[in-house]
């Protein structure tokens, strides 16, 4: 059922399979589909975050000829780690033993 409201909200991302069933075995016990919409808003936040604060962004921003449109594809598509970072920031990440062997790169702390 979780799985289900995944793919439902991520439809249109390239978060594969794979990855919502990975989500789904780190979500803490209890979360609800709400829960999980609010994750996916967190998500998409966390994408435009950071790519409107790109230069590149900014440079298309201010151009007078990019439509909405092109703006929108400018933000691209949540992926996997903006997720978990989600889930962790609104404590609905459940940790377990392997989590170091399968974690980014970027989402460990600095030695």
């Amino acid at each position: 059922e979780m799985a289900d409201i995944f793919r439902l909200n991520l439809a249109n991302t390239r978060v594969s399979e794979a990855e919502i069933a990975e989500i789904v075995r780190k979500l803490r016990p209890g979360c609800s589909g709400s829960d999980i919409v609010s994750i996916v808003q967190a998500a998409w936040a966390m994408q435009a975050m950071d790519v409107t604060k790109s230069r590149a962004f900014r440079e298309r921003l201010e151009d007078s000829r990019t439509t909405p449109e092109e703006l929108c594809g400018l933000i691209g598509s949540i992926q996997r780690s903006h997720l978990l970072r989600a889930m962790k920031d609104k404590a609905m990440y459940q940790s377990s033993h392997d989590e170091d062997s399968d974690e980014d790169e970027d989402e460990r702390p600095p030695p």
